[in-house]
């Protein structure tokens, strides 16, 4: 499975969970004793109580369905430029799956495919400077 495969299927988890949840929160029971402004919240802190309440209150469907959009344009973004090591991570958080223990594991992109920005453009993209990232290196060389 590419990266871009991992962040699709973790966003495809996300979506129908998503929408699950709103219709469930907008006409199930257990959420009309609440204030419709703060029935995730409260239904979720009540009903779970502690960290693991008050983590799940912070993620209503919205957010969720944000979430899974991101990954989606995490997932544009790793086919055309390579994969946002942090959004991959979320994504196997999800998918329940594991990192690569190596980054041989991980296959980059071939120079040509990804890097074809000005420095400017890739630090917008990558969280390493553009020398030290083993696409944009190569591309930047291949230029001058």
């Amino acid at each position: 499975m590419t990266p871009a495969d991992e962040l699709r299927t973790a966003a495809d988890k996300l979506e129908p969970l998503a929408a699950a949840a709103q219709e469930d929160l907008d006409g199930g029971d257990y959420w009309m004793v609440y204030d419709p402004a703060t029935a995730w919240h409260d239904g979720l802190t009540n009903g779970m109580g502690g960290a693991s309440g008050d983590l799940a209150a912070a993620l209503p469907p919205n957010a969720v369905t944000e979430l899974a959009r991101w990954l989606r344009s995490a997932a544009r973004d790793a086919r055309e430029i390579g994969p946002d090591p942090h959004a991959l991570a979320v994504a196997r958080a999800i998918n329940g799956s594991s990192t690569p223990t190596s980054a041989a594991a991980e296959p980059a992109p071939a120079a040509v495919e990804h890097c074809v920005h000005d420095r400017a453009v890739h630090q917008h993209h990558h969280h390493t400077p553009v020398d030290g990232c083993p696409w944009c290196a190569a591309s930047v060389e291949a230029r001058s």
